[in-house]
This record gives C-alpha cells, structure tokens and sequence, in this order.
C-alpha cells in the first residue's frame, strides 16, 4: 500500500497526531504503541549529538597554596 501524499498533508497528519497525543489521558497505553510506531516511522526524530568529551582534570591553585612544604 502506497499513499501519495504531500509534505503538507503529512505534516499535518504528524502535528494532528501530536495534539491528540498531548491530549490523552494515557499517551503510553499499549493500545496506542501502533500508532506511536506509525508516526515515529513518518517522522522520525534526530539522534542527539554526543556530549563534549570531559576535560582533564587541573587541581585548582588556591588548593595547591595550602599544601605548598617550604
């Protein structure tokens, strides 16, 4: 089965599926997973970007004052 749609009408197929989402009681329901499956198939999300690598660690020089022998 094919539809031809335009990008309009899917479009507002997605954002009325999206309200009526909002609106539900229980938007987790089981009964609902196939039409959240139908619509994460027509509009898929992106993946998030990875997180920014962490930064070595550099002890602070107010710390390191302290702990100075003479």
């Amino acid at each position: 089965m094919s539809l031809n749609l335009t990008d309009e009408e899917i479009a507002g197929l997605i954002g009325y599926a999206r309200e009526k989402f909002a609106d539900e009681r229980y938007p987790f329901a089981p009964a609902l997973r196939p039409i959240r499956d139908a619509l994460a198939k027509l509009d898929p999300k992106p993946k998030p970007a990875p997180p920014a690598p962490k930064k070595p660690y550099v002890p602070s020089m107010v710390l390191n004052k302290g702990k100075r022998h003479r």
